[in-house]
């Protein structure tokens, strides 16, 4: 799984989300009141923190958000892209615990209040959550979390994954990237549930993932979860095989992946002939 991590992290986080984090800024703010006085002030410091994480350079300014000597009100319209942008920056600096906080503040704070959301209107507050989701279980999956925390990260993600803004970034082809993490976030799921001994959790987020997956490939954790499918009588073999085969000609993009695809729905029919 760290492969892929590695294939999609820093194009998603330094070039499609730099476009986000713009959309986000001025589009995604508090729709229920009118643009807070010195707002320009506010997009002045995403855009410096946006510059920060690009450069590995941190001025002062930066710093004392970075330390928590200074902060946004979660009332400010700029606070998530400060939040997630704070994120990055830790990963950056190889502050794990820290960025894990700001991931989690960011998601958790989007799934409040369900289903009307932070600012009451179903969107979910901003769209920079489903990232920082993703951010979110990439660390739990690297490290042991706690119990309670397994549970929390399941529950936002349920609540995320109904909200307007999470459904509809992975199909709006606005950034090719998204639909991308949407997959990872969906594997990851099932990952942490697994690890943390979830296994009816981890099984049915699995059959949740294979439904949008476009890459056909499966890791360790992957099989052991098909396997257990398989062993509980949950799934027949062929179903699974047959669902996951027309699901790739779909939404696959490798031609190789394609070619194994119709060669598996190809046997399984001359099998039932």
């Amino acid at each position: 799984m760290r492969a892929v991590h590695v294939s999609i992290g820093r194009p998603v986080a330094f070039a499609c989300v730099g476009l986000l984090v713009v959309l986000m800024t001025f589009g995604c703010q508090d729709r229920s009141k009118p643009a807070a006085p010195g707002s320009s002030d506010g997009s002045q410091l995403i855009s410096n923190l946006f510059a920060s994480v690009r450069s590995g350079k941190f001025p002062p300014e930066i710093e004392a958000y970075l330390s928590d000597k200074r902060d946004l009100p979660r009332s400010d319209p700029h606070w998530p892209t400060l939040t997630y942008l704070l994120g990055e920056a830790h990963r950056r600096r190889g502050e794990t615990k820290q960025a894990l906080e700001s991931f989690r503040a960011l998601a958790t704070w989007a799934a409040t209040n369900p289903p009307a959301g932070p600012y009451g209107d179903t969107w979910g507050g901003s769209g920079l959550a489903a990232v920082g989701l993703w951010r979110w279980l990439q660390i739990l999956d690297q490290q042991a979390a706690e119990p309670g925390q397994i549970d929390q990260v399941l529950e936002t993600a349920k609540v995320l994954q109904g909200t307007r803004l999470y459904s509809g970034m992975g199909g709006s082809g606005l950034l090719p990237a998204l639909p991308l993490v949407e997959e990872d976030a969906a594997r990851l799921l099932a990952h942490v549930a697994w690890k943390a001994g979830k296994q009816e959790a981890a099984m049915a987020l699995f059959l949740d993932f294979l439904a949008i997956d476009s890459r056909g490939k499966l890791d360790e954790i992957d099989n052991r979860i098909r396997s257990e499918i398989l062993s509980r009588h949950l799934a027949d073999e062929k179903r699974l095989d047959l669902f996951r085969a027309k699901r790739q000609l779909d939404l696959v993009k490798s031609k190789d992946v394609k070619d194994e695809a119709a060669k598996i729905l190809r046997r399984l029919f001359d099998d039932q002939t």
